[in-house]
């Protein structure tokens, strides 16, 4: 038996000095999170220093010897994936200019400057007495906040419905950018010969959308959603505005979708996701919220058969 986890861990980073103790309360909850998936890998998202993810780790009664970090964003964010098993390789991949399919041959780019992949996207093969190798590829896609051309408006009503549609496209167009970097991965690892493949991160969109359909692809190289075998009404990772929704997401080559026996989403104290100033509102002087001791995220863990 081999058990998979994804779970985005909400701002594990260095905490203002007002708040060392709420982050001590913090590590002891990640450590118990980590400890409840009884995962041997687990993908993981909004990590911030080595040295903190290792004082969470520190706490486990079993050990996760092996670590292995993706590039951090301006905030100082990654992804990252935690194993008992040894790497057989790692790489990290990102861009500062996400390719895009041009809308017609000519010089005029279908956006003003070029789209970045924030957090590299983070891929780990490790043998298991399970599989002779697995490929776990994770990343954390850019948030459904809408992209302005200027700065955020002070207030919806200064806005018009195309503006703000139009902000939203471009949100879309941004994932999709991602989803294309990832499926590239994904591809270039099937070219490889490699066929047990998860995929697995905060993906910040719904089952039904344009780069959750990118990211699955279709044919015989078609990523499967394996939590389709969670019931629908437990089938949610996080709250918005009272929704429950999943944009945590698993998703499984068919070989790695034919060994799965089963799927947790260990939901069942997943709070409501807070408001969360942009950069240009911060640079405004908003507050950012004070450092939850919890993630708004529920962790989803995945159990093969060996």
């Amino acid at each position: 038996m081999l058990r998979l986890a994804t779970f985005n861990v909400k701002d594990l980073l260095e905490p203002p000095i007002n708040d060392r103790s709420r982050f001590e309360r913090k590590v002891d909850w990640l450590a118990k999170m980590f400890e409840r998936t009884q995962a041997d890998v687990i993908a993981l998202q909004e990590v911030g220093p080595l040295d903190l993810l290792e004082r969470v780790l520190s706490k486990m009664p079993l050990p996760f010897p092996h670590v292995h970090l993706g590039s951090p964003d301006d905030r100082g964010i990654r992804c990252a994936v935690v194993s008992r098993f040894a790497f057989l390789d790692a790489e990290n991949s990102g861009s500062d200019d996400l390719p895009f399919p041009t809308h017609k041959i000519g010089p005029k780019p279908p956006f003003s400057g070029p789209l970045r992949m924030r957090r590299s996207v983070v891929r780990v093969a490790v043998q298991t007495p399970t599989v002779s190798r697995l490929d776990f590829v994770t990343a954390h896609f850019k948030s459904r906040r809408p992209v302005w051309l200027t700065d955020v408006p002070t207030s919806p009503d200064s806005t018009s419905a195309r503006e703000l549609a139009e902000a939203r496209a471009r949100s879309v167009a941004w994932r999709a950018a991602e989803a294309l970097l990832v499926r590239t991965v994904v591809d270039a690892l099937w070219d490889a010969g490699h066929r047990f493949i998860a995929v697995a991160g905060d993906f910040n969109d719904t089952s039904p959308s344009v780069p959750l359909e990118i990211l699955r692809g279709e044919g015989e190289r078609a990523l499967l959603d394996v939590t389709l075998r969670v019931e629908s009404s437990r089938r949610f990772t996080s709250r918005h505005d009272g929704r429950r929704e999943q944009i945590d997401h698993f998703l499984g080559s068919p070989m790695l979708d034919g060994m799965c026996t089963s799927v947790e989403i260990l939901n069942e104290q997943v709070r409501e996701h807070p408001f969360v100033p942009s950069d240009e509102q911060l640079s405004r002087g908003v507050s950012r919220p004070r450092l939850q001791i919890d993630s708004d995220h529920a962790p989803i863990v995945v159990t093969l058969s060996g």
